[in-house]
């Protein structure tokens, strides 16, 4: 049986003869595999930011900061996609049920939300340091952001509530959907404004780092350390959000194409799926780890 392809990537079940040849894809990963491998993965993600999310609300703690709602943000994601890979690992049906997958649209919702909090953290990073820190004006790119994300997480509702309601199965609604084929569009919007948001103003304060006095007189082995760790994690983080784009997009041409799915193999998994939502996840939550100054700039 093909395995099948997550978010919103859905494979065929192998019961549909007119879609799927006799002869399976053999490169397609059997769906017991993904659960072995998805749901341990997450679930140790989802138990590491539950510690670091206690960690930052623990005492002595000031009200909700952009930190304390990035790793709520990214304790949602986790857990959610956790629960999503239960079907594949626990059930007899092996692959995406209406609920599982409902929870899989839900964790790419927070997941962004988890993005745009460093993004937006960034933006305060490069307002001017001489504006009081409660009266700094929000960047009209931050605005924009905001709205991209919570209009993405209200069509997520709305998915979510049309696939509920649909008398189909999960693979037909999906080949025959205009609301799944509105989602494979959104999507790849969402997350590569997202990706060009924190290019920016990652960009901006490397840029603003680079030229402070006290970044001068540093030894170059440590400046050098700590420029390319920025730009690695906001290129790296791009990265991966162009694959989940890319993957999106190839979806959503195949749907349009022929009516049918992508075959997911070992490698879809790995670059559609595991590399472009777990590495940003870990490369955020650890340059976020730290408390910081709780009321300032660096919130």
């Amino acid at each position: 049986m093909a395995s099948p392809a997550p978010s919103p990537l859905i494979t065929l079940q192998p019961t549909f003869d007119n879609i799927i040849p006799p002869n399976p894809d053999p490169t397609g990963l059997d769906p017991f595999v993904v659960g072995c491998i998805g749901f341990p993965i997450y679930l140790i993600l989802a138990l590491i930011t539950l510690h670091r999310t206690i960690y930052h609300f623990s005492p002595p703690s000031s009200p909700l900061s952009l930190r304390k709602t990035f790793h709520l943000c990214l304790l949602l994601y986790s857990t959610f996609e956790t629960l999503s890979y239960i079907p594949f690992a626990f059930m007899e049906s092996g692959d995406y049920t209406k609920w599982s997958y409902s929870f899989h649209l839900l964790s790419v919702s927070f997941d962004l939300a988890a993005f745009s909090t460093v993004t937006m953290q960034w933006s305060r990073i490069n307002a001017p340091s001489s504006a009081p820190s409660g009266h700094r004006r929000t960047s009209t790119t931050v605005l924009l952001l905001l709205f991209v994300n919570a209009t993405f997480f209200l069509y997520t509702i709305y998915t979510i509530l049309t696939l509920t309601l649909s008398k189909q199965n999960l693979t037909n609604w999906a080949s025959t959907s205009l609301t799944y084929k509105g989602l494979l569009w959104f999507e790849p919007c969402s997350l590569m404004f997202n990706a060009a948001s924190v290019l920016t103003y990652g960009t901006k304060m490397t840029w603003k780092l680079s030229n402070l006095r006290t970044f001068s007189l540093l030894p170059r082995r440590t400046k050098l350390r700590v420029v390319t760790q920025m730009l690695g994690t906001m290129f790296t983080c791009a990265l991966c959000y162009g694959l989940r784009s890319f993957a999106c997009i190839w979806q959503l041409s195949q749907l349009s194409r022929d009516d049918t799915m992508v075959r997911t193999g070992l490698g879809w998994w790995v670059i559609a799926i595991w590399v472009p939502s777990l590495v940003p996840g870990g490369l955020l939550l650890w340059s976020m780890r730290n408390r910081g100054r709780e009321g300032g700039a660096a919130k």
